[in-house]
């Protein structure tokens, strides 16, 4: 298994990697737009010879003046999973972000997968979500931060706007279960 950088010639197999991830459309939709819209700054794929298995994209988020990183979506396909790609894609996108000029990665996640990445409650940091969500919403703190970063995180438009249910019905969706 390699992990390498998305080229445009991945754009359809990442499609069906998030399609068939999450049996749905919408995290494909989500990765689409961040393409689209300009805001991917980092994109892994994660590949078995010719065949993409993985992937995780990290996007550009706000908070106050100072860039943060988004992570999500990242999907591992289902005859793949537990076999330590997700946790590659992790370590890899990590590892590009550690060299970025943000402080922080953030995530809406499932709370049993990512602190071994180093993730923590986002809010004991003083972050606030977009959304109503508690412990899944989660940071990690890279080379940069700064702890007077504080307040509300604001994502990229493609995962919708403030208060919005998108992160509440994706977790109700995660609770119990790993993803990657």
């Amino acid at each position: 298994m390699d992990v390498r950088p998305a080229t445009p010639a991945d754009r359809s197999a990442i499609r069906a990697v998030h399609k068939a991830a999450f049996g749905r459309a919408h995290e494909a939709d989500i990765a689409e737009a961040l393409r689209e819209a300009g805001d991917e700054r980092i994109s892994l794929v994660a590949s078995e010879g010719d065949v993409l298995v993985g992937h995780v994209v990290l996007s550009e988020g706000r908070l106050g003046d100072a860039p943060v990183l988004c992570l999500g979506p990242i999907g591992v396909v289902p005859d793949r999973r537990h076999s330590g790609i997700g946790a590659a894609l992790m370590r890899a996108a990590l590892a590009e972000a550690a060299g970025s000029d943000a402080g922080l990665v953030v995530l809406v996640g499932h709370p049993a997968y990512y602190p071994r990445f180093g993730f923590e409650r986002a809010r004991l940091l003083g972050l606030e979500s977009e959304w109503d969500v508690d412990e899944p919403w989660m940071a990690l703190r890279l080379p940069r931060y700064d702890p007077a970063l504080r307040g509300l995180v604001l994502f990229p438009a493609a995962f919708g706007r403030r208060r919005s249910s998108w992160a509440t019905r994706v977790f109700s969706a995660w609770r119990g279960r790993t993803r990657v």
